[in-house]
């Protein structure tokens, strides 16, 4: 899929920038995503958290990982159809959006 552009028909929001972070294990931990994470970490998205971190822990890690952030959608979006567009998962992911 091609990136979107920004253009007189589409607005575009970047997500980009530093989230909050926490290492799952195999079991995916639907609390994790009722609550601020606990004990979180901060990460760059988009890039791989195997990369970001010097320990172990994190370059090693299998199993789920998890990410939050806040932001706003502008006034001027309101009522119209937006896209979130996840550009590093690799293999699937569940989102969730204001719980």
């Amino acid at each position: 899929m091609l990136y979107p552009q920004l253009n007189e028909a589409r607005a575009l929001l970047d997500l980009s920038g530093i989230w909050q972070f926490a290492l799952g294990n195999e079991e995916f931990d639907e609390e994790k995503m009722t609550r601020p994470l606990r004990h979180a970490e901060t990460m760059a998205v988009p890039a791989s958290y195997n990369d970001q971190k010097a320990l172990a822990q994190f370059r090693d890690h299998y199993g789920y990982a998890y990410y939050q952030t806040v932001f706003r959608v502008p006034k001027t979006l309101k009522g119209q159809r937006l896209v979130l567009r996840f550009g590093s998962v690799t293999q699937s992911a569940v989102v969730y959006l204001n719980g």
